[in-house]
């Protein structure tokens, strides 16, 4: 059957709620709730560990849901909200595809060749990135309710996190205003994209650097 949802990325032909099957194994979708269904929704939330948000600001509290009064008749909860720019903001409501996630958090400024204009990673790698750290952030902070008893309202940004991968890059741009160049794809013995017989191999090798210091 058709499943239809806000967020365009989970809105497929077919039974599958995600776009990569590999990651719809034992999913179960809820249809979507109206307020008239709304004491059911919270039941459902309120009997959960975890329960994640997607697909903008304050799409929780538009069906009844309101994260700081579900956390209020249950501490315990862990509640992760990922949006492109987060919940609250300047840039809050705006909407955002992979590419200006990408763009908005750094990315882009490092991928490419220095001569010509920026160029989008591979795949949906932004998303991906996304929910990456809203995984690591959900698990800590349900390991912190175990604990503790007490969960957490978490807010993760899909530019705050591309903004993480920038490395030094990001550190030497606000530290001394020196924007870091696009290299291209440097090819030498330990760093590079590779034919294989069933397709390509990148390799990333830190090289060993001796330096002196005073």
């Amino acid at each position: 059957g058709h499943v239809t949802v806000d967020d365009p990325l989970r809105e497929t032909e077919d039974d599958r709620a995600l776009p990569d099957p590999r990651l719809a194994d034992e999913e179960r979708t809820v249809p979507p709730q109206t307020h008239q269904h709304a004491d059911h929704a919270g039941h459902l939330a309120l009997a959960a560990d975890l329960l994640l948000e997607d697909g903008g600001p304050g799409v929780l509290a538009s069906r009844g849901l309101y994260p700081s009064e579900l956390r209020r008749e249950k501490p315990a909860l862990v509640i992760t909200s990922l949006s492109a720019f987060g919940q609250d903001g300047p840039r809050a409501g705006w909407a955002a595809s992979n590419l200006v996630a990408h763009a908005a958090g750094g990315i882009l400024s490092l991928t490419g060749v220095m001569s010509r204009p920026p160029l989008q990673n591979g795949g949906e790698q932004a998303w991906m990135l996304l929910g990456l750290n809203g995984f690591s952030a959900s698990v800590t902070g349900w390991l912190g309710a175990l604990l503790r008893g007490e969960g957490d309202w978490l807010d993760i940004s899909a530019q705050e996190c591309a903004a993480g991968m920038l490395e030094y890059a990001g550190p030497r741009a606000a530290l001394d205003g020196t924007p870091a160049p696009r290299l291209g794809n440097r090819v030498n013995s330990i760093w590079g994209i590779y034919a294989c017989a069933d397709g390509f191999a990148g390799r990333s090798t830190a090289r060993r650097t001796r330096r002196k210091f005073p």
